[in-house]
């Protein structure tokens, strides 16, 4: 029975160390995947917010244009001209094809306008296609006038059914609206090439557009901006991470034939272990994009340890197992030779010379034995070694994306102060006659830009928090919650806000200046989405929640409807109008990131018209006092 459990140690040990193995290597590969899969929403996320940052800035620039001809006729030329050139399209709009001016010419208007474009200079002008038509819109001025741009004016846009569609779609809502997927009339001749258009309607001087049907009877014609596809995305992106591979398509239904862009390669089929789908609305037009990893994403972005961890896990099973056996087999040897020696005293002469050779062989083994433990030892630090270096890589990872998040919000911000640059030209140009529509036009652009701003502002300020590693220290929650009713005295006195501070507050462990940020935020919004029909009425209490001090505050609004109460932390998430409430949709982000950099949560109960409560659960700190407020 000895001998058999002998035997069956080094089994036990071997299938014992595998187990381990096994373990270790399924953690390493199901947190590898986590990582890499974080990796593709990143790059998904970022890509889309590019797309729709950039197609928000060819908006902005065309509502330029539109205020411009506000106070002049469509008939200008040099307006357009004058303007594109200093707009400097290629280098501060990259992907814009062209900046063009349609005009709404009726039937019985058709030889009057064809006349007057040829005394204009275009002798050959007339409308294409040929044809008899209630309305014609004809491309009458593109520019910049070079290169392809050069071609003819006259394209009836009225007669392709996708322009019409977008441009009817504008005209009524008076917004800048994207066609679906087309093919530029300068590219007709060229083969077919993805491209689309943005409208935005001009409407007569002086006419009434509030109302649907005003906007139909004032509307004088369209600013459109056309683009191809692959030239926006081109000037878009400088390298996408590898193996990262995409589709856009036009609508919200994938297909072949709604296909606006695609990265990928003939030589890059195969495999796609992650895929991900997301919808862009832009322009009032809504695009799909799809992407999909290749073989090589997860070989440049995906943690190596666990073939590591297998084989050197393996190994060190197989070396522990035979150490086992040969300690066992030994001791085997040595109680042969104690039993040998015990039957026959007279053969002890002969025997003496076997014990001394099966104690040599012994020695032998242990040495191997001991060089064995000793290789196993020198592979476990090496793996040791080269999981640390993989730490390390992953976390400068972090930091340069970090850093690369608070540059390229910096840099958005240039386009901004060139609008507002060429805003003040134009008043200046204007001079002190400039007229009430005109101030409005101007107007409008500037709190266009003042919200881009401000919303940029926010992104710089989300992502200091998200970079925030200062110490945290005691902090009374009590004089926090004082400092912010403090700062917000003006606009809780202007509000008629009534609030009320529960005595006794805990103390916390945090950074007071961002703890100062979080409640104003929280004051903030309980007082700017209080409901019209009463002043707002703020509580603020707490609760002992066993290890956690749980802090709430309390309001009256117009509340949240249960589907919204995840989607409000996140940045940019809005759920009313700018017209009914202003905001950039990044305060209650940047709330969740302070609680979070305190170990805390933070999430809402509310009833819809009623009133919201936010709680916040924050660590007792080891003294768990509190003071007074």
């Amino acid at each position: 029975m000895k001998s058999l459990r002998l035997k069956l140690l080094p089994w036990l040990v071997l299938l014992t160390a595998l187990g381990v193995t096994w373990a270790i290597w399924n953690h390493e590969r199901q947190t590898a995947h986590q990582q890499l899969r974080a990796r593709f929403d990143f790059s998904l996320r970022d890509m889309g917010s590019r797309i729709e940052q950039r197609i928000a800035a060819y908006e902005q620039m065309l509502r330029g244009v539109q205020g411009m001809y506000g106070t002049a006729s469509i008939s200008e030329r040099s307006m357009l001209t004058d303007y594109v050139a200093s707009l400097q399209v290629g280098a501060n709009f990259s992907g814009i094809q062209a900046i063009g001016i349609v005009e709404i010419v009726p039937a019985d208007r058709k030889d009057a306008h064809v006349s007057t474009m040829r005394r204009l200079g275009f002798t050959r002008y007339d409308i294409s296609p040929e044809g008899r038509r209630d309305i014609y819109a004809p491309i009458i001025q593109r520019e910049p006038n070079i290169g392809l741009n050069r071609t003819p004016p006259g394209f009836d846009t009225w007669s392709d059914p996708v322009r019409r569609e977008a441009m009817e779609e504008s005209r009524d809502s008076g917004m800048v609206v994207m066609s679906g997927k087309l093919t530029l009339s300068v590219d007709a001749a060229q083969g077919s090439q993805p491209g689309f258009v943005m409208y935005i309607p001009i409407f007569a001087r002086g006419q009434p557009h509030e109302t649907v049907a005003q906007r139909r009877h004032a509307v004088i014609g369209w600013v459109s901006a056309s683009f191809r596809v692959k030239d926006i995305m081109a000037s878009l992106f400088g390298e996408l991470p590898q193996g990262f591979a995409f589709t856009i398509y036009d609508g919200v239904n994938p297909s072949a034939k709604g296909v606006l862009y695609s990265s990928f390669n003939a030589d890059e089929e195969g495999r796609h272990a992650l895929t991900a789908t997301e919808y862009l609305v832009v322009a009032g037009h809504t695009w799909t994009l799809s992407a999909k990893s290749l073989e090589s994403f997860e070989a440049n972005f995906g943690r190596n340890a666990a073939p590591l961890i297998a084989g050197g896990g393996a190994g060190l099973s197989l070396l522990l197992s035979l150490l086992v056996w040969q300690m066992a087999s030994g001791r085997a040897r040595a109680l042969q030779l104690a039993e040998s020696m015990t039957k026959d005293l007279r053969e002890a002469v002969r025997n003496a010379e076997s014990a001394l050779e099966a104690e040599r062989q012994a020695v032998r083994d242990l040495d191997l034995a001991n060089q064995q433990v000793r290789i196993a030892k020198d592979a476990a630090v090496s793996a040791q070694r080269s999981l640390a270096v993989q730490a390390q890589s992953l976390a400068r990872s972090n930091t340069d994306l970090e850093q690369f998040a608070y540059v390229a919000s910096h840099d958005l911000r240039e386009p901004l102060r060139m609008v507002a640059m060429y805003l003040a030209m134009v008043a200046k140009k204007l001079g002190p006659d400039i007229d009430a529509d005109m101030k409005d036009f101007i107007g409008f652009a500037v709190d266009g830009a003042k919200r881009m701003d401000a919303l940029i502002l926010g992104l710089l300020d989300y992502s200091r928090f998200a970079r925030s590693d200062g110490p945290l220290a005691p902090t009374a929650v009590g004089e926090v919650v004082a400092d912010s009713l403090h700062n917000l005295q003006v606009l809780c006195r202007e509000a008629g806000a009534v609030v009320s501070v529960a005595e006794d507050l805990p103390t916390i462990q945090g950074d007071r200046s961002e703890l100062t940020r979080l409640f104003q935020n929280l004051f903030g919004n309980a007082i700017k989405y209080h409901s019209p029909d009463r002043p707002p009425t703020i509580s603020v209490g707490w609760r002992d929640d066993d290890s956690e001090w749980c802090i709430w505050i309390k309001d009256n609004g117009i509340g949240i409807a249960p589907e919204h109460f995840e989607q409000i932390f996140g940045i940019f998430k809005r759920l009313v109008t700018r017209e009914e409430y202003e905001g950039t949709g990044i305060g209650l982000a940047v709330c969740k990131k302070i609680v979070e950099h305190h170990h805390g949560r933070i999430w809402v109960e509310s009833t819809l018209g009623e009133g919201s409560v936010f709680l916040l659960a924050f660590p007792k700190i080891e003294s768990g006092q509190r003071t007074q407020v």
